[in-house]
């Protein structure tokens, strides 16, 4: 059965209006607004975010005064532009059924779907380094790697020694070779009690330019699909049958089951669906102003419709098409808020 007019009209009328509905009420199984912030770009091509690190602590006043200026260090972001466009021939439009008609309605909905899951692909490309999301793109706020086993504690102070796990002047947040050993410590690796322990309490010890602890304090746990039994187990159990506690103070030998002391710490589970490595699993500090990652909007999603009878595209090749566009950019917050661990 032909496409009557009134049918058309109803048709480019629902799939118009219904972008917004879908927008706002589609399950897509989200889960970036955890763990990364959302920072909108007035204009101009670029994005810089500029830090000092922490200044030092006070000294005792014996002598003159030792003046310190800050180091200034900046990270450029350049969000690139995303297109989407979906087009049906007039003709298959006009010529098809009702039971066929309601299959090309789904079209738009389903553009409306993946413009809005794009945050998750892109920062999860970001994270696995894949996808566009590699070379250069991978470096974070100091220059290097965002997940590496060696991030200076003082950029400009390569020999700073503030003690204890940190004598070399630098910190790890990449554990995903299996662990890494730290002061005779094996610190992460595959995902167990052990692993986790040892780099929650790792994580709250990273010292800042003046020495001391920063402060981080992990409540997040990121886990893929595959993951998400042993995580349960780790984060919720009530009880865990004779567990080895961590690698700091491992309490070994009980007898039977002992009460979950992890439960305690209150880092939440977080399924992220779309990750695709199997084995790795990351801890995040999302508390901050700036989340371990972020999200860069300079033009937010938008759709345009050719559909007028006198567009050139729908005159001359009777096609009617549908073209979105956006331009955006995951980028890296501080590497001392995200943790990546994994077997060897």
């Amino acid at each position: 059965m032909a496409l009557t007019a009134a049918q058309y009209t109803a048709f480019i009328t629902t799939v118009d209006t219904t972008m917004g509905a879908v927008w706002g009420s589609m399950d897509v199984d989200e889960t970036a607004d955890k763990w990364a912030t959302t920072h909108p770009m007035p204009g101009g091509s670029q994005i810089t975010f500029g830090w000092t690190g922490l200044m030092p602590k006070p000294r005792p006043w014996f002598g003159p005064r030792v003046v310190h200026e800050p180091s200034p260090q900046t990270y450029t972001v350049t969000p690139i532009p995303y297109e989407l466009t979906y087009g049906i021939d007039r003709f298959v439009l006009e010529d098809s059924d009702v039971n066929t008609q309601s299959i090309f309605w789904r079209m738009l909905p389903d553009m409306a779907r993946q413009w809005r899951r794009q945050k998750e692909y892109e920062l999860r490309d970001l994270l696995e380094n894949s996808g566009i999301q590699t070379g250069a793109r991978q470096l974070g706020l100091d220059g290097l790697s965002f997940f590496n086993t060696a991030h200076p504690i003082d950029l400009y102070n390569p020999g700073f020694n503030p003690g204890g796990l940190f004598t070399g002047g630098t910190y790890c947040n990449d554990f995903s070779a299996g662990g890494v050993s730290i002061g005779g410590v094996t610190i992460g690796g595959a995902l167990s009690t052990t692993s986790f322990a040892s780099l929650l309490q790792y994580a709250g010890m990273i010292p800042g330019e003046d020495g001391e602890v920063l402060g981080v304090s992990v409540d997040s746990m990121m886990i893929p699909q595959t993951l998400q039994v042993e995580a349960q187990f780790i984060l919720k159990a009530t009880m865990l049958a004779s567990p080895t506690w961590g690698a700091f103070s491992p309490l070994t030998g009980q007898v039977g089951a002992a009460d979950n002391m992890l439960m305690r710490f209150g880092v939440e589970p977080v399924v992220n669906k779309f990750l695709k490595n199997t084995k790795n699993w990351y801890l995040f500090d999302t508390k901050r102003a700036f989340k371990p990652t972020l999200w860069i909007v300079r033009e937010a999603p938008r759709t345009v419709p050719r559909v007028s009878e006198n567009d050139p595209i729908v005159f001359d090749s009777h096609r009617y098409t549908w073209g979105g566009w956006d331009r955006v950019m995951p980028a890296w917050g501080p590497s001392f808020l995200g943790f990546r661990s994994g077997p060897a």
